[in-house]
């Protein structure tokens, strides 16, 4: 119910654009040791702070959140370049304690695959089982079958079981791997 003479209002609209690295006031030098503003938006956001607002929080002076989220993520690539694996699982709460009593607690699950993963996974935790990939014994691969090629591997082989027999563990057999055309 517009008259000729009036035209309806237009109404900006705010497009969010992606911060441009010269637009923010602090930048995050990935090759520094972490800031004491840096060390508190981590730990606020490991608390469970959303990232925009844990960097507001911790003082840096961003405006919107688009950028302070760039911050924030500029900040845990620091981090994450900087701390192990294991620091990071501890820092979020996911230490070798807290794993212990989720798998614990996971054994007691009604669904039996579910049980006997999580006594797989502890079994291994604690010692009771090797991984296949920790093992010495490598398989050896044979393209084609050629003389040549079969003495390569007899060495290879007796290079192997002297290393393993060095280290003071038996040996398995090992048998190459033919593959043919």
């Amino acid at each position: 119910m517009h008259n000729a003479d009036t035209k309806p209002k237009k109404t900006a609209h705010k497009v969010n654009k992606a911060p441009k690295i010269r637009e923010i006031p602090d930048l995050i030098d990935l090759n520094s040791d972490l800031s004491e503003k840096e060390i508190k938006v981590l730990d606020l956001y490991f608390s469970g702070y959303p990232l925009h607002k844990a960097v507001k929080a911790a003082g840096y002076k961003a405006k919107d959140p688009p950028t302070r989220v760039f911050i924030g993520n500029r900040i845990l690539q620091k981090y994450e370049g900087q701390a192990g694996g294991k620091e990071i699982f501890r820092r979020i709460g996911l230490g070798e304690v807290r794993i212990a009593l989720k798998l614990l607690a996971l054994t007691e699950d009604p669904n039996p695959r579910v049980r006997l993963q999580a006594l797989n996974i502890a079994s291994k935790c604690v010692g009771m089982q090797r991984e296949v990939l920790e093992s010495l014994e490598a398989p050896v691969i044979v393209i084609g079958g050629q003389e040549e090629q079969d003495q390569e591997v007899r060495e290879a082989q007796e290079a192997l079981r002297a290393k393993v027999q060095g280290q003071g563990q038996q040996p398995g057999k090992l048998v190459p791997l033919e593959i043919t055309k």
